[in-house]
């Protein structure tokens, strides 16, 4: 019973935050000279709080269009390997990487704020 009171939360927090994002992000760039960053987003299809997420995240994808930042979604029931690997236990759960290094973990989604921190 607590775990769905939690998900319930999750999903509305997600949802009352929002991510806003309208205009895409421009940052000067050299090639070479960049932090690779990858933002993962780990969910899945019966995962309703993954589902009111997920429009957000294909929103902050459009908007960091930058050649050093890749978005990928990895659905945990199809690629159990990378859920594995990440150590995921809750969904939906953003984990940002910055050359292959884990820099954050953000249970429940991710927020533009959040995200531009952590994409310098």
């Amino acid at each position: 019973m607590r775990i769905l009171v939690f998900i319930a939360a999750i999903a509305l927090m997600v949802f009352m935050v929002g991510c806003g994002v309208d205009e895409p992000e421009t940052a000067p760039f050299e090639p070479g000279t960049e932090t690779q960053y990858v933002v993962y987003d780990f969910w899945a299809e019966w995962c309703g709080p993954c589902k009111v997420f997920a429009p957000k995240f294909e929103k902050l994808e459009a908007k960091y269009t930058r050649p050093n930042v890749t978005f990928k979604k990895v659905n945990v029931e199809e690629d159990p390997a990378t859920a594995e690997k990440f150590d995921i236990h809750s969904i939906p759960t953003v984990v940002v990487t910055a050359d292959g290094k884990e820099i954050s973990r953000i249970r429940g989604g991710v927020t533009e704020a959040q995200l531009k921190k952590l994409l310098k």
